[in-house]
């Protein structure tokens, strides 16, 4: 005996196939959403600081050769830190410190102004009796500037330039740091324009704006 399909049971089949077509589009179009990142995308989320209080200003400290952020203690850079900034542990019991693994860096949130400054101008801290450079950068600037001076001798250390550039002919240089081992200092200046500055010709070659 032949079975033959009734026209009910084809329009049956042709509807489930529809069903399944449809279903079908859906999954691939959500899967289209739900695809894993790229490992350059998982490196950007990775390369984002982390979430801190929109009212803090930011300070980015990258450690040298020989301070690694995934065996380093927050706490202990951060006292470290702010002993080197010569900020006292009440001045800084409103202040955060947390790490970020990919880029190799401690960002301190603080909402003083002065504990802003004082970190900025540290290059070295003393961990287990041993010194350690650090490059300090801010990442919020609310009322200030910077400058940048180049052709500077780079036998001057910070707190050379520091002395030669804060004086009461430059009330608003607020700090300054060399750039590694080249010949470009970054000055700090409080307010959003750049002044000229006034200081040991034989010290300063070139200004230039960067305000930021």
């Amino acid at each position: 005996m032949w079975l033959t399909p009734s026209a009910s049971s084809s329009k049956c089949k042709q509807s489930t196939g529809h069903n399944q077509d449809a279903a079908t589009r859906r999954a691939t179009w959500a899967s289209s959403w739900c695809q894993t990142p790229s490992p350059l995308e998982r490196l950007a989320t990775a390369s984002k600081l982390p979430s801190l209080p929109k009212n803090h200003l930011r300070i980015v400290v990258r450690p040298g050769v020989g301070l690694d952020v995934r065996i380093c203690s927050q706490r202990k850079v951060f006292i470290a830190l702010t002993k080197a900034a010569r900020l006292p542990p009440l001045a800084t019991k409103e202040d955060i410190v947390s790490s970020n693994l990919v880029p190799n860096v401690f960002v301190v949130s603080t909402p003083q102004e002065a504990n802003t400054l004082a970190c900025y101008t540290v290059s070295e801290v003393i961990l287990t009796e041993q010194r350690h450079p650090v490059a300090t950068y801010l990442t919020t600037l609310r009322h200030f500037c910077r400058g940048v001076i180049r052709g500077i001798d780079i036998d001057f250390t910070d707190a050379d330039l520091q002395c030669m550039l804060r004086t009461s002919c430059n009330p608003a240089v607020l700090g300054a740091r060399q750039i590694k081992n080249t010949t470009t200092v970054v000055i700090l200046f409080n307010g959003l324009k750049v002044p000229m500055l006034t200081a040991d010709q034989s010290c300063i070659a070139a200004l230039s704006t960067n305000a930021r």
